[in-house]
Protein backbone atom coordinates (compact mmCIF):
# COMPACT_ATOMS: atom_id res chain seq x y z
CA UNK A 1 0.00 0.00 0.00
CA UNK A 2 1.43 3.35 -0.90
CA UNK A 3 0.76 6.33 1.46
CA UNK A 4 0.67 9.71 0.13
CA UNK A 5 2.10 12.19 2.16
CA UNK A 6 -0.24 15.40 3.15
CA UNK A 7 0.36 18.84 1.60
CA UNK A 8 2.68 21.24 3.86
CA UNK A 9 1.03 24.17 5.91
CA UNK A 10 2.76 26.69 3.81
CA UNK A 11 1.10 25.37 0.70
CA UNK A 12 -2.04 25.05 2.45
CA UNK A 13 -1.99 28.87 3.96
CA UNK A 14 -1.58 29.94 -0.07
CA UNK A 15 -4.74 28.03 -0.89
CA UNK A 16 -6.48 29.93 1.62
CA UNK A 17 -4.98 33.66 0.36
CA UNK A 18 -5.67 32.10 -2.91
CA UNK A 19 -8.65 33.22 -5.57
CA UNK A 20 -11.65 30.79 -6.44
CA UNK A 21 -11.46 27.02 -5.35
CA UNK A 22 -11.54 26.31 -9.69
CA UNK A 23 -8.71 28.48 -10.24
CA UNK A 24 -6.70 27.27 -6.49
CA UNK A 25 -6.75 23.82 -7.37
CA UNK A 26 -5.95 24.26 -11.27
CA UNK A 27 -2.86 26.36 -9.92
CA UNK A 28 -1.69 24.12 -7.37
CA UNK A 29 -2.90 20.60 -9.29
CA UNK A 30 -4.97 19.43 -6.48
CA UNK A 31 -8.62 18.46 -6.68
CA UNK A 32 -11.50 20.08 -5.83
CA UNK A 33 -12.59 17.99 -3.33
CA UNK A 34 -8.98 18.81 -1.09
CA UNK A 35 -9.89 22.28 -1.70
CA UNK A 36 -13.01 22.13 -0.44
CA UNK A 37 -11.76 20.17 2.15
CA UNK A 38 -9.07 22.79 3.26
CA UNK A 39 -11.55 25.33 2.86
CA UNK A 40 -14.42 23.92 5.56
CA UNK A 41 -11.48 22.40 8.11
CA UNK A 42 -10.36 26.41 8.56
CA UNK A 43 -14.00 27.54 9.01
CA UNK A 44 -15.06 24.40 11.72
CA UNK A 45 -11.74 25.09 13.53
CA UNK A 46 -9.68 27.59 12.31
CA UNK A 47 -6.54 25.50 11.73
CA UNK A 48 -5.16 24.08 8.66
CA UNK A 49 -2.80 21.64 10.06
CA UNK A 50 -3.12 17.91 8.57
CA UNK A 51 -4.97 15.40 10.33
CA UNK A 52 -2.74 12.52 11.58
CA UNK A 53 -3.08 9.27 10.31
CA UNK A 54 -6.08 7.05 11.38
CA UNK A 55 -4.15 3.98 11.30
CA UNK A 56 -5.33 1.64 8.90
CA UNK A 57 -7.04 -1.38 8.81
CA UNK A 58 -6.62 -3.68 11.53
CA UNK A 59 -4.65 -7.30 11.42
CA UNK A 60 -6.85 -10.56 11.37
CA UNK A 61 -4.93 -12.29 13.47
CA UNK A 62 -4.45 -11.58 16.98
CA UNK A 63 -1.44 -12.69 18.92
CA UNK A 64 -3.77 -15.80 19.74
CA UNK A 65 -3.82 -16.57 16.47
CA UNK A 66 0.02 -15.75 15.82
CA UNK A 67 0.77 -18.01 18.43
CA UNK A 68 -1.01 -20.99 17.00
CA UNK A 69 0.75 -20.36 13.82
CA UNK A 70 4.02 -20.85 15.52
CA UNK A 71 2.78 -23.67 17.61
CA UNK A 72 1.73 -24.93 14.05
CA UNK A 73 5.10 -24.34 12.41
CA UNK A 74 6.85 -25.67 15.21
CA UNK A 75 4.75 -29.04 15.27
CA UNK A 76 5.72 -29.36 11.53
CA UNK A 77 8.23 -26.87 10.19
CA UNK A 78 7.90 -28.75 6.80
CA UNK A 79 3.68 -28.40 6.52
CA UNK A 80 2.77 -26.49 3.34
CA UNK A 81 0.98 -23.06 3.39
CA UNK A 82 -2.36 -24.67 2.44
CA UNK A 83 -1.86 -27.46 5.58
CA UNK A 84 -1.10 -24.08 7.83
CA UNK A 85 -4.35 -22.24 6.81
CA UNK A 86 -6.10 -25.37 7.44
CA UNK A 87 -4.89 -25.76 10.78
CA UNK A 88 -5.31 -22.37 11.43
CA UNK A 89 -9.13 -22.44 10.62
CA UNK A 90 -9.42 -25.29 12.69
CA UNK A 91 -8.05 -24.07 16.28
CA UNK A 92 -9.08 -20.38 15.88
CA UNK A 93 -11.64 -20.58 13.45
CA UNK A 94 -10.18 -17.77 11.44
CA UNK A 95 -10.40 -18.32 7.79
CA UNK A 96 -7.05 -17.36 6.57
CA UNK A 97 -5.30 -17.16 2.57
CA UNK A 98 -2.29 -18.64 1.45
CA UNK A 99 -0.95 -15.23 0.45
CA UNK A 100 -1.82 -14.15 4.06
CA UNK A 101 -0.40 -17.01 6.06
CA UNK A 102 3.44 -16.51 3.39
CA UNK A 103 3.07 -12.92 5.15
CA UNK A 104 2.61 -14.30 8.40
CA UNK A 105 5.23 -16.36 8.58
CA UNK A 106 7.96 -13.42 7.32
CA UNK A 107 7.50 -11.84 10.44
CA UNK A 108 9.59 -12.29 13.41
CA UNK A 109 9.23 -15.40 15.79
CA UNK A 110 7.25 -16.86 13.40
CA UNK A 111 10.36 -19.14 11.11
CA UNK A 112 9.65 -22.20 9.35
CA UNK A 113 12.08 -24.30 8.66
CA UNK A 114 14.04 -24.94 5.43
CA UNK A 115 12.48 -27.99 3.58
CA UNK A 116 14.64 -30.67 3.67
CA UNK A 117 15.59 -32.56 0.44
CA UNK A 118 14.28 -35.66 -1.49
CA UNK A 119 17.23 -38.30 -1.54
CA UNK A 120 17.30 -37.89 -5.10
CA UNK A 121 17.81 -34.01 -4.95
CA UNK A 122 20.89 -34.64 -2.68
CA UNK A 123 22.78 -36.88 -4.58
CA UNK A 124 23.21 -34.19 -7.26
CA UNK A 125 26.58 -32.85 -7.56
CA UNK A 126 25.63 -29.05 -7.48
CA UNK A 127 23.55 -29.68 -4.01
CA UNK A 128 26.51 -31.04 -2.85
Amino acid sequence: MVRMSTYSTDLRQRILRSGSRRTIADLFGMSLTFVDEILRQNRATGDIAPKPQQGGQKPRLDGAAQTAVQQLVEANPEAPLEELCMGIAGTTELRVSMPKMCRVLRHPGVSPQKKSLNASAREKPRVQ
